[in-house]
């Protein structure tokens, strides 16, 4: 993770997530009550009224503001979803008010302004931003003629599976 930009008065801190690690630390940073803002795709219906048959609308890609009521990490998905209350956007093509999802991927900056960041606080980001320079480990355990393989992430263990095979020849038994 690294810091983009940093405004102590205004309680501001924008950063730039670019690993899995990384989303599960916001996940623990972004609380309710927090004005999170990020690029988000939204869905615009066409209400002109002109319109010969039904449309799906226009994907349309803005940056907006929400004030979260909760947050949830999905480690299978590798999405940080962040649900709340519409504050910030292009009123031509939000209502201010209205409930939004804001989906916080990888390698997408998000902006978090907190009434105040506790030393706590800080001290995750530093842990998160130190914790991307460390190399990852790949756990292999071996019994007879199967392995299982995971990598050491900061949730837990991200299981890659089995890898069976079949002993040929013959085995002495002493």
């Amino acid at each position: 993770m690294r810091i983009v930009h940093q405004d102590a008065k205004r309680g501001i801190i924008e950063l730039f997530p670019e690993t899995l690690d990384d989303l599960w630390h916001l996940s623990h940073l972004i609380e309710p009550g927090d004005l999170v803002s990020s690029r988000t795709t939204r869905r615009i219906q066409d209400t002109t009224g002109e319109r010969l048959r039904s449309d799906r609308g226009i994907k349309k890609t803005f940056f907006m503001g929400i004030r979260v009521e909760s947050i949830n990490f999905h480690k299978y998905t590798g999405k940080l979803r962040a649900k709340g209350v519409i504050e910030k956007g292009p009123e031509d093509l939000v209502s201010l008010g209205s409930h939004h999802t804001l989906d916080l991927k990888l390698n997408n900056s998000v902006k978090i302004q907190k009434e105040r960041w506790s030393r706590w606080h800080r001290k995750r980001i530093k842990e998160a931003i130190d914790a991307s320079k460390i190399p990852k480990a790949l756990v292999v355990v071996i019994e007879d003629d199967n392995a299982d393989m995971g990598i050491l992430r900061q949730y837990g263990v991200e299981y890659y599976g089995p890898i069976i095979g079949g002993i040929s020849g013959k085995r002495m038994v002493q």
